[in-house]
Order: structure tokens, then sequence, then C-alpha cells
């Protein structure tokens, strides 16, 4: 069987209004633990446990701008993919979001933020 990324994807979106997605590539450095700990709504989680850790491979929450993160990841590869669903009246904060997300990678500093504040 062949791993396939976003997997979940059309039973998330079934019950909701149309969104907008872009996906998110240049070792954006977000996983699932890094955003656990947020105030978060976690939606679904596709994990495997071992001995010695779990491993999660899809993973869905909302963040308090009511922007949705699917992060997914195939197999043994190390970094996730991530997907972000959003509405077009969102665009602006997404833009934001983004924005920081990247400044954050680049100061080697990951702090996903859930809400419209800005860093001061």
């Amino acid at each position: 069987m062949t791993s396939q990324s976003f997997k979940h994807q059309d039973k998330f979106l079934k019950d909701k209004p149309l969104l907008s997605y872009c996906d998110l590539f240049d070792n954006h450095g977000i996983t699932p633990e890094t955003i656990k700990n947020r105030d978060i709504l976690e939606i679904f989680a596709e994990s495997k446990i071992y001995l010695d850790g779990e491993l999660i491979s899809d993973y869905i929450c909302k963040l308090k701008s009511g922007i949705y993160f699917y992060l997914s990841k195939e197999g043994n590869v190390a970094n996730y993919k991530l997907r972000v669903y959003y509405t077009i009246e969102q665009k602006p904060d997404l833009n934001l979001l983004i924005n920081s997300i990247k400044k954050q990678v680049k100061n080697g500093t990951i702090n996903v933020r859930t809400d419209k504040t800005e860093d001061k």
C-alpha cells in the first residue's frame, strides 16, 4: 500500500463551507508537537504508538483565528507537509501568519501564534 499525504482531506472538508487552501513548503518547522500545547482546537490525529514514542502521520487543528492547519507526513520522512485552510476573508490574517512563520524559521524560534496578535 502506498502512502498519501492529506489522505483525510475529503472527510475533513465534507461538512464545511468552501475553504481556500495553500501548501507551505521549505521546511517550515511546524510539527504537531510545536502546536499541541497552544490554545487550539484539535480536530483529528492519526498516529502509531511505538515503544519509543508516538508517530503522528496526520494532524488537523483549528487556530483561534478560525484558520485550520493540516499537517501530514508520508512514511519516515523528517518534515511534515503543511496545508492551511482558510476563508477568503481570512486571507490578510493568513499572510500575517505565513510571514510570522517564515521569520521564526529564519530565526530558529518556531512559535505558532493562534490569534491575530502580532509580535510587539
